[in-house]
């Protein structure tokens, strides 16, 4: 009478079937991420879309003059949000699904919250305040406002007020609304200092380094813009100091000609 045994794999086959396994995980570990972060990218980019009809909506009710966001006081910096509510719904709308959330059981003292690489940004209605909803992490070009009172940069030359405001540049050149660092900024304001922050852990908290407010590596190699033409695409770190910001601004400046040396973080 002969004896049946089971048959099984032996150590070597269980070794070599791992090591397979190992093999074809670390080729996909990477195709996945990539994939990941191109559906963040892609919901960040729809979320633009919609803020740039939240103000095309705002444009058709209001003679197609701009929010106005002029600065000067705390709350003023934050109008845009404020003028465009009745536009939007989804508070989800206003954080980029690829910014990292801002935790406050870390600032029990209520420090506001900019110039942290990728995280989001909070505001109060005052400084000191804070409403746990008002959470997001994109930011208005400043140069598009109405001018209602003197100017804290430039002159209203600077400004787009109106969506029929001449450029000199493309209207798809023209950003106003992007991934941020802050609740909007200046760039290349006339008496700034714009060179590209040494790292990407600057703060851009002042008033002299207003483009590195945008300048971060959230998606791949720069953010996501949505432009004056209603148009949203991502734009190349570099790519932002050629963006027309302001009326009066130079796209083919210092910072683009062949010979400048960037940071070695953006390259």
């Amino acid at each position: 009478m002969k004896i049946k045994t089971k048959k099984g794999f032996t150590l070597i086959e269980l070794l070599v079937v791992i090591s397979i396994i190992a093999l074809l995980l670390s080729i996909l570990m990477p195709a996945l991420t990539k994939v990941k972060d191109q559906a963040r990218s892609a919901v960040c980019k729809s979320n633009l879309k919609q803020w740039g009809l939240c103000f095309s909506m705002y444009l058709a009710d209001n003679n197609e003059k701009f929010t106005i966001v002029y600065g000067g006081t705390w709350a003023s910096y934050f109008g845009w949000i404020e003028r465009t509510e009745p536009y939007y719904e989804d508070e989800d709308l206003f954080t980029c699904p690829s910014a990292k959330k801002y935790d406050l059981t870390n600032d029990p003292a209520l420090t506001m919250k900019n110039g942290q690489t990728n995280e989001a940004w909070w505001y109060g209605k005052s400084a000191g305040t804070f409403d746990p909803d008002n959470v997001g992490s994109y930011g208005m070009n400043y140069w598009v406002q109405s001018i209602t009172a003197t100017p804290e940069y430039g002159d209203k030359s600077y400004y787009f007020e109106r969506s029929t405001s001449s450029t000199g540049a493309p209207l798809s050149q023209v950003p106003l609304f992007a991934d941020c660092m802050w609740i909007g900024g200046y760039p290349g304001a006339p008496t700034a200092n714009a060179n590209p922050p040494s790292s990407q852990e600057n703060d851009p908290g002042t008033w002299e380094t207003q483009m590195n407010r945008f300048a971060m590596k959230r998606h791949n190699k720069g953010i996501n813009n949505v432009f004056l033409d209603q148009s949203v695409r991502g734009v190349d770190i570099k790519e932002l100091w050629e963006l027309k910001w302001h009326r009066v601004y130079d796209t083919r400046n210092y910072y683009t000609e062949p010979t400048f040396s960037w940071p070695n973080w953006m390259n």
